[in-house]
């Protein structure tokens, strides 16, 4: 199933795990990085696909991601920026342009996501684990 067929607009379409801890669910990507998701306790441990879209990833020099750009295109508006990390081989960011910008192919950068706006599917791509949406598979 394509889980993007879902989706208005962009998004990336990550392959993790959702694993029990002692203080709850956690999304656990290839890399190691675990992200905490309280809205997921209730759900089994499984194989998932997360869909976290371009604007969701906030540049943070503090952020726990550490990436590498591998290309970028300015809109006018927003930059588009395609990274590099250890869970991913190719994301696309976006945030908002500026004069100032000068981040080029090569740089490295730190990401943090919002998780308030993550979509987590099982597997299949059937159902939305957060909102309990299903999608007819």
């Amino acid at each position: 199933m394509n889980l993007s067929q879902h989706f208005i607009g962009r998004t990336n379409i990550i392959p993790a795990r959702l694993e029990k801890q002692a203080d709850g669910a956690y999304i656990v990507f290839e890399d190691g990085y675990s992200l905490r998701m309280p809205a997921l306790d209730q759900v089994e441990e499984q194989a998932i696909h997360v869909s976290i879209r371009p604007e969701e990833f906030i540049r943070d020099e503090n952020g726990p991601i550490d990436d590498t750009i591998s290309d970028s295109v300015y809109l006018g508006l927003n930059t588009e920026y395609f990274i590099e990390t250890g869970f991913a081989s190719k994301l696309q960011v976006s945030e908002e342009s500026t004069f100032e910008e000068d981040l080029k192919k090569g740089d490295r950068v730190r990401l943090r996501i919002n998780t308030q706006k993550l979509n987590v599917f099982s597997e299949d791509g059937s159902r939305n684990l957060i909102k309990g949406v299903s999608h007819g598979a």
